[in-house]
């Protein structure tokens, strides 16, 4: 596991762009859905319109799930700081040996970002094993203010096909932060939709893919109209978190309205 310093100097606000599920093939022309996966990454990418101290990418990077794919992946990222996790689709040993050992914890005098892993391998919902609930417990305690980084939902979306995919033992890891004050959100990807909600006074948050949407508040699969984006996070000092989505113009790379699952 790594520990990591994000900022030791003494700047007041943690920032973040958060790009979600891109769902990227090794081939350029690989597509999800009708959509072709790296030309709606790269745009999502273009509508970076602040500088940043980070990026987090919320996992389903790789829809292949080729080490090629994920190095292809840490070549055009470049020299920009990122941090990742797993998601259902992805090969977590594939990646670290691409990006490197995960980086779990991030930090500077404010705030600390703990990055989970809820991949469980084979199935399409997600666990955190009992050493990544020590981990929140450990760190959770600490008086910082506390942002949760995982890729499942760790409660229902109220969309019924996705709730069976969601974070399994999620109200495992929500009574753990309603347990310490300064915990202040969970942030997340996995449901293709954006989320700003506030549970147990737990922020919420999910962020749009960078490719298909879902629409929300189905009962069984459907895609949805609404064009890619990302979200951009500032972690302010007081423990507030000031967010907002950024999406594509509507119509560009909309998808398959006649798919059925992916």
């Amino acid at each position: 596991m790594s520990l990591q310093t994000l900022d030791p100097t003494e700047k007041d606000v943690l920032s973040f762009w958060v790009l979600t599920d891109p769902h990227l093939f090794h081939d350029d022309n690989g597509a999800l859905m009708g959509i072709p996966t790296w030309q709606s990454f790269t745009a999502a990418e273009a509508l970076v319109d602040v500088p940043a101290d980070a990026w987090l990418l919320t996992g389903d990077l790789a829809q292949d799930h080729k080490l090629d794919t994920y190095l292809k992946l840490k070549g055009h990222l470049g020299a920009k700081p990122w941090y990742w996790v797993a998601g259902n689709h992805d090969d977590p040993a594939a990646m670290a040996q691409a990006f490197g050992p995960p980086v779990k914890r991030l930090h500077n005098k404010h705030w600390q970002v703990l990055l989970l892993n809820s991949h469980d391998p084979g199935k399409v919902s997600g666990w955190l094993a009992e050493e990544e609930l020590a981990w929140v417990e450990r760190w959770a305690s600490a008086d910082l203010h506390t942002l949760v980084v995982l890729h499942h939902h760790p409660l229902p979306c109220q969309s019924t096909w996705l709730d069976h995919h969601q974070l399994k033992n999620g109200q495992a890891l929500m009574a753990r932060l309603a347990a310490y004050p300064k915990a202040k959100a969970v942030l997340f990807g996995h449901i293709h939709q954006e989320v700003d909600q506030e549970v147990d006074g737990v922020r919420l948050l999910a962020t749009p893919s960078t490719c298909v949407q879902f629409k929300p508040h189905s009962h069984d699969f459907a895609v949805d109209a609404q064009s890619p984006g990302g979200r951009y996070l500032a972690l302010l000092p007081n423990g507030r978190i000031d967010t907002r989505v950024v999406r594509l113009a509507q119509g560009q790379f909309q998808p398959d309205a006649n798919a059925s699952g992916y």
